[in-house]
């Protein structure tokens, strides 16, 4: 299924399912193969980005186009356009950065839960907590939801339960990457 000079930028497997996603980069273009573990790829997408949800949907993403795929059907469940998607940890929500506002969603059917605090030009990564009951996330922009002459970067964690802001890092406190401890207490964060 790969040319000579591809290269494999990620892979994922399906919680649910003997199957793996995996995004080649050729010399003009990523494809995104999905292989059961027989070896041939069963479905061919376009994409850069792709991943499995905890119940088995595989999201692509291509210049900010995200669609969600059942994998059982091979139909798209319904599509959005915006950046660092992320699923919640038991699959039945997902958050994305969509028109400078941090979104949830509810799957499978993609209707809109709420928005969260804050107004935001870029998102590098959104990350739920073990529990599901809080978001993390790396952006730029600003914190209060007033549109800004002057976005800068910060870390930001919401409560799900009503989109409040309950944490905004930013300047000398700002992380690139940050991830939740597995009993969800603590915040990692990555400085460089």
């Amino acid at each position: 299924t790969c040319r000579e000079g591809d290269t494999t930028l990620t892979f994922d497997f399906s919680p649910v399912q003997a199957r793996l996603a995996a995004v080649w980069q050729g010399s003009d273009e990523s494809t995104i193969y999905s292989y059961s573990f027989s070896g041939a790829p069963t479905d061919i997408f376009r994409g850069e980005q792709a991943f499995f949800s905890p119940t088995g949907l595989l999201a692509t993403g291509r210049e900010g186009h995200w669609r969600l795929i059942d994998m059982l059907s091979g139909d798209t469940i319904f599509s959005l356009y915006g950046q660092a998607l992320a699923f919640s940890p038991a699959g039945e929500r997902l958050v994305l950065l969509e028109r400078d506002k941090v979104r949830l969603y509810h799957l499978p059917d993609g209707a809109r839960l709420g928005i969260l605090d804050g107004s935001w030009d870029q998102a590098l990564q959104l990350q739920f907590s073990p529990d599901g009951q809080n978001l993390a996330g790396t952006l730029s922009g600003c914190p209060t939801g007033e549109a800004c002459e002057n976005p800068t970067p910060h870390n930001a964690v919401w409560r799900i339960s009503d989109g409040k802001l309950i944490l905004s890092l930013r300047g000398d406190d700002y992380a690139h990457w940050i991830a939740f401890s597995p009993d969800g207490e603590h915040l990692v964060c990555l400085l460089y």
